[in-house]
Formats: C-alpha cells, sequence, structure tokens
C-alpha cells in the first residue's frame, strides 16, 4: 500500500480578489519607486545648488540637473501628463467665442 495524500478544497479566492491584489501591489511599488526618484532628485539639487551658490560655481549643478532631468520629467510625465486623449473634445471648447 502506497501513501495517498489527502488533497483538501480550494481556497476561496476568485480571480477578481487576485487581480485586484496584484494591481494594487503594482501601483504600490511604481508609488514608491516615483517618491525615490522625486525625493533623491529634490534632495541632490537642493544640496548642490547651495553649495553651488556658495562657491558660485555652477558647473556641478548643471551636471546633477543633467543626470536628474529625464528620470525626473519621467516620474512627472506619467503623473501630471495629458489625462484627456480626445483632443477634438479638448479644443472645441478654446475654440468657441464668448
Amino acid at each position: 500500500m502506497g501513501y495517498k495524500p489527502k488533497i483538501g478544497s480550494d481556497f476561496p479566492l476568485e480571480v477578481r480578489v487576485i487581480e485586484a491584489n496584484t494591481r494594487h501591489t503594482i501601483e504600490k511599488t511604481r508609488s514608491l519607486i516615483a517618491a525615490t526618484v522625486l525625493a533623491s532628485s529634490t534632495v541632490a539639487l537642493a544640496i548642490v545648488g547651495v553649495a553651488s551658490t556658495v562657491s558660485g560655481d555652477y558647473t556641478s549643478l548643471s551636471y546633477i540637473w543633467s543626470v536628474v532631468a529625464m528620470p525626473l520629467g519621467a516620474v512627472m510625465a506619467h503623473y501630471f501628463g495629458k489625462a484627456q486623449t480626445n483632443d477634438k473634445d479638448n479644443h472645441e471648447s478654446s475654440d468657441r467665442v464668448a
């Protein structure tokens, strides 16, 4: 006689619950990455800005800005980019004369 394992019933998780938890985890991770990029960029620019103002040489500030501008712009564009996708609706109200 061989060993026969007992198999219980399925977990009461539905696909919707699993998908919602996955979306939540992904959004938390994205938000954490975005906050880290924003905070580290701001701190780096502030420290180098103060040091550049004291020394009078802004070469290091220019270098730091060239490094943080792309990730900072990517985060800002994601969160504050164009919210509406239909350009026709966006321009109709501006074409009307009051």
